[in-house]
């Protein structure tokens, strides 16, 4: 069985095998759709022999219900079809719009990574220089010359290192969380709501996973393409990451030690590296950018899901489900 990879490849260790998965409900729903039918031939024709009118009026109900089942369901294979065969970017004008939205969260994250590994550099040098000081037991002195210089300078990286560690967090589960839409869209929402859908009982819960399993699978990464479109190049972040982490290069740490006297020495080297204008402008700079970065990881990604929900809440009611009375019967349960 050959392994549907039309999207993009994450994970080369948790491809799904969507052609098999299809294989098997394609049938199922078939199957069920003729059911569908049998079902409401069978009533009618009670109906009639019983002269039961209020029977008759629900199989010709359920007959255009079993109708618009078997056209959804003729759509779906097709275009089922159409993705495992051609590619999701046949659909939308050559553009893979899971391969769109991993580059986009990818480039997040590199250029976060140098940040992070920059900050940790500058940050591990300023810390030192503030960890210095004048300590007498006799005397009753703990002095650290140094530290009034880089407090502000250390709280600074510290600032920006949690910036960036709560971005890569957020960064990291938006992409699991297009992995998990694609895995569940395609093979557990759509086929078991092309199922539910049949037949009448379980039609509102089926159009609902239809619509969700579209939304998700579908509408939620081709929104991602218009994001990545206005995604910039991550080198200008990546110079300015190198930038930082280079700006106290060749300080000599062994020169200062538990027992360094030469405060003066210290003294030049904490004004000329850690307060240096490289250092601060940088610094600054990241600081700026990872004030936008928001924008990216979560502004956009919010749009996004509001779009995606919208389409689920348009489209559910076509498909037969009533997300309100759904709503009210799980407030029931609960």
């Amino acid at each position: 069985m050959m392994l549907s990879m039309w999207w993009t490849e994450p994970w080369s260790t948790a491809t799904v095998d969507i052609q098999g998965v299809w294989n098997v409900w394609q049938p199922v729903a078939l199957v069920a759709v003729v059911t569908a039918f049998l079902i409401v031939a069978l009533a009618y024709m009670i109906g009639v022999s019983f002269n039961l009118a209020g029977l008759r009026k629900w199989a010709k109900v359920e007959f255009y219900q079993a109708l618009a089942s078997a056209i959804l369901v003729a759509f779906l294979v097709l275009m089922m079809d159409t993705m495992l065969n051609e590619g999701f970017q046949t659909m939308i004008g050559s553009i893979n719009p899971y391969k769109k939205a991993y580059a986009y969260l990818d480039g997040v994250m590199d250029s976060l990574y140098p940040i992070y590994t920059s900050v940790y550099k500058a940050n591990f040098i300023a810390e030192f220089i503030k960890s210095i000081g004048i300590y007498s037991n006799g005397m009753g002195l703990d002095y650290a010359p140094f530290e009034l210089f880089t407090s502000p300078i250390v709280e600074y990286l510290h600032f920006e290192a949690h910036i960036v560690t709560v971005a890569a967090i957020i960064t990291s589960t938006q992409r699991a969380l297009l992995h998990l839409f694609y895995n569940a869209g395609f093979t557990v929402f759509i086929p078991a709501g092309v199922l539910l859908r049949i037949f009448p009982w379980t039609r509102g819960a089926g159009g609902l996973l239809i619509a969700i399993g579209m939304g998700l699978a579908i509408v939620y990464p081709t929104m991602f393409t218009f994001v990545a479109m206005m995604s910039e190049n991550s080198s200008e972040v990546k110079n300015k990451a190198t930038e930082l982490g280079n700006s106290i290069g060749g300080f000599d740490m062994t020169k200062f030690g538990a027992c360094a006297c030469d405060f003066q020495s210290a003294s030049d080297v904490a004004t000329t590296k850690v307060l240096s204008p490289q250092l601060r402008n940088s610094s600054a700079w990241l600081l700026g950018w990872l004030s936008g970065i928001w924008l990216k990881i979560f502004y956009y990604p919010m749009l996004v899901l509001l779009v995606t929900f919208t389409f689920i809440r348009t489209i559910s009611p076509l498909l037969g489900a009533d997300i309100t009375e759904i709503g009210q019967g799980l407030v029931h349960l609960l």
